[in-house]
């Protein structure tokens, strides 16, 4: 079985419960795990891409590469497609080593935008026959932190 450890980093209770809840409900066959934004923001109209930090980190192992760590995808929640949002990247790719918060850069094709806290926009597609646990502490990797464009490459 693979292994999704899930460090919740500066979320306030309501999203922290929300968080547990989707563990204890969550059939082990489902293959995404829910995002959901942790303060509410504000997506201009048309303009240029807006960050949403989760305010969560995680550590995957997957029972594919016999738990070794292993990347898993983000992708937008088909409910997504109601609203004027839309993923900036289309799928999110997040490496085996990457330790540091998840992150999403929403566009919005419409007009200004409230994005609710607790919304869910986006889900980490985990596969199936994944336990999922809330972790105080993940493992180091030499990757670490560095997330977005940190190998330098820029169009």
């Amino acid at each position: 079985m693979s292994l999704l450890k899930i460090r919740i980093r500066d979320c306030n209770a309501l999203t922290r419960e929300k968080y547990k809840e989707q563990i204890k409900n969550r059939d082990v066959m489902d293959a995404g795990f829910d995002l959901y934004v942790p303060d509410t923001h504000i997506a201009q109209k048309l303009t240029t891409s807006h960050l949403i930090n989760h305010k969560v980190q995680i550590e995957y192992s997957s029972a594919r590469v016999g738990l070794s760590p292993s990347h898993i995808l983000m992708i937008p929640r088909s409910s997504i497609s109601k609203t004027s949002l839309r993923l900036a990247n289309s799928i999110g790719l997040i490496d085996s080593g990457y330790r540091g918060d998840l992150k999403a850069f929403v566009d919005n094709l419409g007009e200004r935008k409230e994005i609710k806290q607790d919304t869910s926009l986006f889900q980490l597609i985990v596969g199936e026959n994944c336990e999922i646990r809330i972790e105080e502490e993940l493992s180091e990797s030499k990757r670490g932190t560095d997330g977005i464009g940190s190998t330098g490459n820029t169009i």
